[in-house]
């Protein structure tokens, strides 16, 4: 796939512009390519398989002449593995595992420090050229279900990220960009429930 008239915001006039619609282009150009997988298993009442991947590479040209670069949520790898089980006709059990190459992010390589201010600024690198570590969670689920002519009733309870994977979703830099740690996303997270349909 091949993008034009992508909306970009721009840097490169920043101080002498005098409206913030400068600060948005729509001149942006972007590619997208790759190839998809999936394999599933025969499914039958008891048992549901499939598995799913996909390597793809999404990227943007720079507009300040550096070539092309990732885009912000590019992900070259994306593994997906569900299943799904009968242990009795009314009892289901299930599982999905997923793993996903970590979203690019830009690095910062050091600071400038504005002495009038009293604050450091800081020296990005390359544009999007680092990239968070792998994302991977597990989810297991356990329903019984009942049913009726009129309607089925289900009790439900879903584990997410049963591994308890404290997965990076961002980069942050201390006040003079020497020192990085990640924002984590959210550990075990287990939900109970009931649904309803007509």
């Amino acid at each position: 796939k091949y993008m034009t008239h992508l909306v970009e915001i721009t840097t490169l006039n920043i101080f002498e512009s005098t409206s913030s619609e400068d600060l948005f282009l729509e001149d942006g150009i972007g590619r997208s390519y790759g190839v998809e997988l999936l394999l599933r298993a025969y499914a039958t009442e008891t048992f549901i398989a499939w598995m799913s991947y996909t390597l793809s590479r999404s990227e943007r040209l720079s507009q300040a002449g550096e070539g092309w670069f990732a885009f912000g949520y590019d992900q070259k790898h994306n593994l997906n593995l569900v299943t799904s089980y009968s242990v009795l006709p009314s009892v289901r059990l299930g599982t999905r595992v997923r793993l996903v190459t970590g979203n690019p992010y830009t690095p910062y390589l050091g600071n400038i420090y504005v002495v009038d201010s009293d604050y450091y600024i800081g020296v990005p690198g390359d544009t999007l050229s680092a990239r968070l570590p792998t994302y991977f969670q597990v989810d297991v689920r356990a329903e019984k279900r009942w049913t009726s002519r009129k309607y089925s009733t289900s009790l439900f309870a879903d584990v997410m990220n049963v591994t308890n994977r404290r997965n990076p979703e961002a980069v942050r830099y201390d006040a003079n960009y020497t020192d990085r740690s990640y924002v984590k996303g959210r550990p075990i997270f287990p939900i109970i429930g009931v649904e309803v349909a007509y």
